[in-house]
């Protein structure tokens, strides 16, 4: 029996037997590799995962085991660790001249990077970067709203080309700082010095290029640097809030440059990402955080990570200082501002979408597909039909959460369900348990 047959019989005894979320955040991510004597070889995506899988290591065994039909224990390993290790088992540990004048914070790595369907995409082409760093997706574009995790995934991937490459000279730069530096420059007549730390580098990642708009000396002085670097084969990487075409102050010669090479859309992290990130940050805590309260904070906090990573903090601060356990009541307490600002209680487009999904068992991507299953079809007109009672925005602006409907697809919608609950007891049911759900 080969590695892969004996993996899917495993993974069909294993989802039979653990929660449907669970499974899908440890378990369906993981990659059988090889059989090594006593030991099924498991490649996990990161750090984080490896260590936390310890959890399930005895249900791993048996599912192998039997799907084997002999003893076989799971061995948890990264992608850099097949075939890598020195002669002690220990991975090579990291030393670079070039990284200590690189500006990277080593805290933002690819391990600790939850990925979910808002940022896969992104991560995928972050990761191909660094594959190929000046030859693949350059420049590569990461645009999306504050707080998302493009700061991160910027960090990731100058910390994986540095450990991949050692040699080649990487810089992380905020904007503003390369504005400053520019006019100081100029103040201090060292024009040259500038332009030669900028048009040396091997890999620039560049963070909220936004701030230039507008700076037309500013613009012109990225350009260049921009040009050297690219015709150089250098890799460059820049986030930003909007996508070029929305920074209505930027040069028209930056705007085409920016596009020639890959954007990358991050949104704001769909119910399961946001789950993930709370069990992930949860573990950092001494307190046992049970699922029912990081399930409630997923569905209350979801405009970004950083808020989502607060809300924890908030509840954990708030657990410690009046000395209680953590229960959905004393989460309520703990965030009432926080869900106060997020039009409490799940009350936002995001949280309807994400309530209705698991109610009717299916993912948040499905319902904004453009398939028209009847099981997909029916949960998205329910969906646009709550959006439509329970937020105060339009239907045009409704729609364009569901993959930029028009407006007029959203009033059908909201129009088919509101006869169905008058005429259809079941439909009616349904809608007021949702409602319930999203009151609570």
């Amino acid at each position: 029996m080969i590695v892969q047959e004996i993996w899917n019989d495993a993974l069909m005894n294993i989802e039979s037997v653990m929660g449907e979320l669970n499974f899908k955040t440890w378990i369906l991510p993981l990659e059988p590799y090889t059989i090594d004597g006593d030991n099924f070889v498991l490649i996990a995506q990161s750090d984080f995962s490896k260590n936390y899988l310890a959890n399930y290591k005895l249900l791993l065994k048996n599912a192998i085991s039997d799907a084997a039909a002999k003893d076989l224990s799971p061995l948890f390993k990264l992608k850099n660790e097949i075939g890598e290790f020195d002669e002690n088992g220990k991975y090579e540990v990291f030393n670079s001249n070039n990284y200590a004048n690189s500006q990277l914070l080593d805290k933002y790595v690819f391990s600790n990077f939850v990925t979910g369907s808002s940022n896969q995409f992104a991560r995928a082409a972050a990761e191909a970067v660094v594959d190929n760093p000046g030859t693949t997706y350059n420049p590569l574009f990461l645009y999306g709203e504050s707080g998302i995790g493009k700061t991160h995934l910027m960090h990731a991937i100058g910390n994986a080309i540095s450990r991949q490459y050692p040699d080649k000279k990487i810089l992380y730069v905020q904007s503003e700082t390369f504005t400053n530096e520019m006019i100081s420059a100029i103040k201090t007549a060292k024009s040259k010095e500038f332009r030669e730390k900028y048009r040396n580098l091997d890999v620039l990642l560049i963070d909220d290029i936004q701030f230039i708009t507008g700076k037309e000396g500013t613009q012109e002085e990225f350009f260049y640097t921009f040009e050297k670097l690219y015709y150089a084969n250098k890799q460059i990487v820049i986030t930003s809030d909007v996508p070029p075409d929305k920074m209505t102050r930027l040069e028209e010669r930056l705007k085409t440059r920016f596009q020639q090479g890959l954007m990358a859309d991050m949104q704001t992290p769909d119910y399961e990402t946001r789950v993930a990130i709370l069990e992930q940050n949860s573990l950092k805590s001494e307190y046992n955080i049970s699922k029912e309260v990081i399930e409630f904070i997923a569905r209350n906090i979801s405009s970004n990570i950083r808020n989502l990573q607060g809300a924890l903090n908030k509840t954990v601060a708030h657990a410690r200082v009046f000395g209680e356990d953590i229960t959905i009541d004393l989460a309520k307490k703990a965030l009432k501002d926080m869900i106060d600002e997020n039009n409490a209680n799940d009350i936002t487009i995001p949280s309807i979408i994400d309530t209705v999904a698991r109610y009717y068992n299916i993912t948040t991507k499905d319902i904004i597909s453009p398939t028209r299953k009847s099981n997909i079809a029916f949960p998205r007109q329910i969906a646009m039909y709550i959006c439509r009672i329970k937020t105060p925005f339009s239907l045009p602006v409704i729609g364009k959460y569901f993959a930029d409907r028009d407006h007029t697809t959203v009033l059908y919608a909201c129009e088919k369900i509101a006869e169905k609950i008058k005429t259809d007891k079941i439909v009616e049911k349904e809608v007021n348990e949702l409602l319930e759900k999203m009151a609570y």
